[in-house]
């Protein structure tokens, strides 16, 4: 499996803000944060990373679905669930919706209201090419 090249997860016991999980964004764009924190307790909202990879067997995929903590993790299987979310998605990587999807790297943000993960959403995508170089 393909590592991560876009969004990559700062453990809670590194700083910036020790304690607290994040997802770097190694390739920020314009408008978009370097690093993205999650809140502390309580939490009000989380950052999930969802990513298609290749796989060792060029007719298989991986799928990551990670969050910052368990409520980004909820949030981001919850996410590839809603077809409305997933057809932003397919939008946002200009595919057809139903169509094959490319390798990507996609971070979403979610809040949490009373211990419940709502209103998922994504931030930023990152297609990935076949040599996953698309930097």
């Amino acid at each position: 499996m393909a590592p991560l090249e876009y969004f990559k997860f700062k453990s809670s016991y590194e700083q910036p803000d020790f304690g607290t999980g994040a997802v770097r964004n190694l390739h920020s764009r314009a408008g978009e944060q370097p690093i993205y924190l999650g809140s502390s307790r309580p939490f009000a909202f989380n950052y999930a990373v969802i990513a298609l990879l290749p796989n060792q067997n060029p007719e298989r995929k991986v799928l990551i679905l990670a969050g910052t903590n368990t409520y980004g993790c909820q949030a981001a299987a919850e996410f590839v669930l809603c077809s409305e979310l997933v057809r932003d998605l397919y939008n946002r990587l200009g595919t057809a919706v139903g169509g094959k999807l490319p390798d990507f790297e996609a971070l979403m943000e979610v809040k949490i209201s009373g211990g419940v993960p709502m209103e998922p959403h994504i931030i930023a995508v990152r297609p990935r090419t076949a040599a996953g170089s698309n930097k």
